[in-house]
């Protein structure tokens, strides 16, 4: 990914398999369940993904669900988790997730990791990452 000197690194293309919009959507479910966001400030972020969807493309046939389950098996996957594992590797992109058994999935795969620190932020509408 193209970075500046100033910290500022281009969001060149994201792509992801049909069901992230549905994990985004538990994430805020469960962390509402669990006290972390109120469901105003959940109510927020579903709004502040609808506007960092504008610059992902969604990508819904890539991995069959027969692929999903030969991959979930030999990485020891959820069946999700292969999907983006999946999409990674058949788009020869980056793969940019934080869980570790993806993370240590991808490096057995050899699909390069996004590199991003718990600092990132990304800016919708801008396409950019600051650090």
């Amino acid at each position: 990914m193209p970075c500046g000197s100033n910290g500022t690194c281009l969001l060149v293309r994201a792509v992801v398999p049909a069901l992230w919009h549905l994990e985004m959507a538990n994430g805020l479910v469960v962390a509402e369940r669990r006290g972390i966001l109120t469901a105003t400030e959940a109510s927020r972020s579903l709004i502040d993904i609808e506007h960092l969807t504008v610059q992902i493309e969604t990508i819904s046939d890539l991995v069959s669900a027969r692929q999903a389950l030969s991959t979930a098996r030999s990485f020891l996957l959820s069946a999700c988790d292969a999907v983006y594992l999946d999409t990674a590797r058949q788009g020869g992109l980056p793969l940019a997730t934080l869980d570790k058994s993806l993370r240590a999935a991808a490096s057995r795969a050899d699909v390069e990791l996004f590199q991003c620190d718990t600092n990132c932020v990304f800016l919708p509408g801008q396409g950019r990452l600051l650090r």
